[in-house]
């Protein structure tokens, strides 16, 4: 195969890729897991300087908020 060949041919790739890529999570709901060493000390920012509601929990390790149609947990540990 002469270069121009292998040339086209990773062009061609990556185009493929690309487009693959194109729309693949622009309409999905997203979920963040953070870790934190102060569960109280987090629920306080996470409410209270950004201002997103606590939408579940689970125990005293996991509170879940909710940013647009996002889920974030934070997780002690």
């Amino acid at each position: 195969m002469s270069r121009s060949n292998v040339k086209e041919a990773d062009q061609q790739i990556e185009s493929q890729v690309s487009k693959a890529k194109i729309g693949l999570l622009n309409d999905k709901d997203a979920v963040a897991n953070i870790a934190v060493k102060d569960l109280e000390v987090a629920k306080k920012f996470y409410e209270g300087i950004l201002g997103l509601n606590q939408v579940g929990a689970e125990g005293q390790e996991v509170i879940v908020f909710k940013s647009g149609n996002s889920a974030i947990n934070v997780i002690f540990g």
